[in-house]
């Protein structure tokens, strides 16, 4: 099963595939999950171009111990009347054995709201209705949190996470005909623990520009960013790897074009593409590691849909038909798809063996997943030259192969490994040489069949 996108906008933590995708089944042999795009690289060439389209990926702080994060909010609107504002911050906190309180100080003044872990019987509530506080050098602002709460009577939105959590939300708010805006600028989170912890911007939306908070530069950290649910230990999580920059529009213009849509120097072949999400996990920082595979993310080509006469034409494939993007999603499938043509090949392949195929092939230095290198680590289930699977290779498996080739017969019995025979390095583009191929080794002494699927011990 390709289960193309995460459920979440951050890494959270789920330990059963099921939990995020309660519309599987336990008949998904496996599960093979995009990683999330919420990469970031403020110095890649693309995020320079287009810096508010990928500005609220700036999102993510991890670290061990105490801690102070910057917080960037952009210029505001001064009538919040008129228009919500608002930041949340997702906090998770492995079990601690010091905690003091998280702590959250606007630009606007000198103090620290503080959060302690025996404070949440005047701060914590029911998710449906959270309790919140209007101050005019905040806002409106409301902590809640998961695992620090001692009252059984409040509902645990997360049941099952193992970490501590806390969320915060700050917003503009009108009470009593009093405007309480969030001020703009540098905020500063700070953390007192000697735990392991990762804080999230899970959600902004302001209208200044770039049109979010963002945690600062400095401070940001690309991995821990797996969104739900490729961060849990069962399934096969795909990150994306750059493969192409450049094409031919619908308009048979060379895409891109001076005045550039897009900056194809972000996405140097080869490399990790920056909006990819990156592990580890929290939940799988070492067996298994995340991501497991990498494959090609960067401007793919999807299938036509009828929405195709609404894109822009430098998005479109020369044959009109088809659209370029880019994500995760479309590193996964490439991934599912192999795993369904091994399964095709071997049905008996274990999960975890078909993982450990997966992770056999390099994932760095400008290596991607490729489905012919996969597939070469499959034992062929079949002999090859039996092309009509009837268990010898004979003059009837030439004239079954003359017929699918010339006269639009069956496909052989299976095509990958039965059918090519030749022994070249495509071992999927049946033609007349692995007839004559047959031939001279039926009756000119040549040598074996070579499946076209080679067992790597």
């Amino acid at each position: 099963m390709d289960h193309g996108t995460g459920s979440s906008e951050t890494e959270r933590e789920i330990q059963n595939i099921l939990e995020a995708a309660p519309d599987s089944t336990n008949e998904a042999f496996v599960c093979v999950v995009a990683a999330g795009n919420n990469g970031w690289d403020p110095n890649n060439a693309e995020v320079i171009n287009d810096y508010d389209s990928h500005a609220s990926k700036a999102s993510h702080a991890h670290g061990i111990g105490n801690a102070s994060i910057d917080i960037n909010v952009p210029s505001v609107n001064s009538q919040s009347v008129d228009s919500l504002e608002v930041f949340y911050l997702s906090v998770w906190i492995e079990a601690a054995t010091v905690f003091t309180s998280v702590r959250l100080k606007s630009p606007s003044d000198s103090t620290y709201w503080v959060y302690t872990w025996n404070s949440h019987a005047t701060i914590c509530g029911d998710p449906s209705s959270y309790p919140y506080y209007a101050d005019p050098d905040f806002g409106a602002y409301c902590i809640y949190n998961e695992i620090w709460q001692i009252d059984p009577s409040i509902k645990d939105p997360f049941p099952n996470r193992t970490s501590e959590h806390c969320e915060i939300w700050v917003a503009d708010f009108v009470e009593g005909g009093l405007n309480f805006q969030m001020p703009s600028g540098t905020w500063q989170f700070e953390i007192d623990t000697d735990a392991e912890w990762d804080l999230y911007i899970s959600s902004s939306e302001m209208y200044g520009s770039p049109e979010c908070a963002q945690i600062a530069d400095s401070d940001y950290d690309p991995n821990y960013t797996l969104e739900e649910p490729s961060c849990t230990p069962d399934v096969i999580t795909v990150a994306s790897v750059n493969s192409k920059n450049h094409w031919t529009d619908c308009l048979t213009t060379q895409i891109p074009t001076t005045t550039s849509q897009f900056d194809s120097a972000g996405y140097q072949l080869g490399d990790i593409s920056f909006f990819s999400s990156q592990g580890p996990s929290r939940l799988s920082t070492q067996n298994p590691p995340k991501p497991e595979s990498y494959a090609p993310g960067a401007w793919i080509a999807s299938t036509k849909h009828s929405y195709i006469s609404q894109v822009i034409s430098w998005m479109k494939a020369e044959d009109c038909q088809h659209v370029y993007s880019t994500g995760t999603s479309f590193s996964a499938p490439h991934v599912a798809g192999a795993i369904a043509l091994a399964l095709d090949l071997n049905p008996d392949l274990t999960a975890e063996q078909i993982r450990t195929l997966v992770t056999n092939l390099p994932t760095v230095d400008g290596h991607c997943f490729n489905t012919i290198d996969f597939l070469h680590q499959i034992d062929p289930i079949c002999m090859a030259g039996d092309v009509n699977a009837d268990g010898a290779v004979d003059m009837d498996d030439i004239v079954y192969l003359i017929d699918y080739l010339f006269a639009g017969g069956p496909v052989p019995i299976p095509e990958v490994c039965c059918g090519r025979v030749e022994g070249t390095d495509d071992p999927y583009m049946l033609d007349i040489a692995d007839i004559v191929y047959l031939i001279q080794y039926l009756y000119a002494g040549g040598p074996e069949p070579v499946p076209g699927c080679h067992y790597v011990p």
